[in-house]
């Protein structure tokens, strides 16, 4: 995410300025809880909108599906459905927790997108932040391992209740490069895209 806490009703509101003679844009959001940007040159107007609003859309629709912070989410009912249900998934979410099985291999288990009850211990926002105990925290520890996510062929299932996605360690790395393959859709050569200081630059 990557996915931090969003208004209930998310807005991508863009502000697109234009070069035509050199044919530069720049496009300019809120979104997966950060600012965001992306640059990118396109001789042709028409071209330029489209590739704006696609790649614009695929943010909106991909911080809404992957986001905890809406109870509908498809992250939200997978943390909903812990320790009872398998949840059915699509390709990309497919794709994208392959990605998590590889990077929490390649960390050697540091990067674990179970890591949601631990994170939860600590809320920044709250009015008086506390530490946790250790009793508190050893208890959110049992819940967190990459090894108790059940997985099969479009579906997946969280093996124990009380057990969480988040995929805030790798949410914004995969919007950036997924942007980038949709600049190569359009025939846009030269873009450089920033999301929150992920970045991913073509040209």
């Amino acid at each position: 995410m990557v996915l931090k806490k969003q208004k209930q009703n998310l807005r991508i509101e863009s502000i697109s300025t234009g070069n035509l003679e050199k044919g530069l844009f720049k496009v300019r959001f809120n979104a997966m809880g950060c600012p965001c940007e992306i640059q990118f040159r396109c001789m042709d107007q028409d071209r330029a909108n489209q590739f704006k609003n696609a790649a614009l859309q695929w943010v909106k629709d991909f911080e809404n599906t992957y986001t905890r912070f809406k109870d509908d989410s498809l992250l939200s009912r997978i943390n909903q459905a812990a320790g009872k249900d398998w949840i059915e998934i699509d390709a990309e979410a497919e794709a994208l927790f392959d990605l998590c099985d590889q990077f929490h291999f390649i960390s050697g288990g540091l990067f674990d997108p179970t890591s949601l009850p631990v994170i939860k211990l600590w809320d920044y926002k709250a009015k008086q932040p506390r530490i946790p105990s250790q009793k508190e925290i050893e208890a959110a520890k049992s819940l967190v391992g990459w090894d108790k996510v059940q997985r099969e062929s479009g579906k997946i299932k969280l093996g124990v209740a009380g057990m969480g996605f988040d995929l805030g360690g790798i949410g914004k790395e995969y919007a950036v490069d997924r942007v980038s393959l949709i600049a190569r859709d359009y025939e846009i050569s030269d873009v450089l895209i920033n999301f929150g200081g992920d970045i991913a630059a073509l040209g």
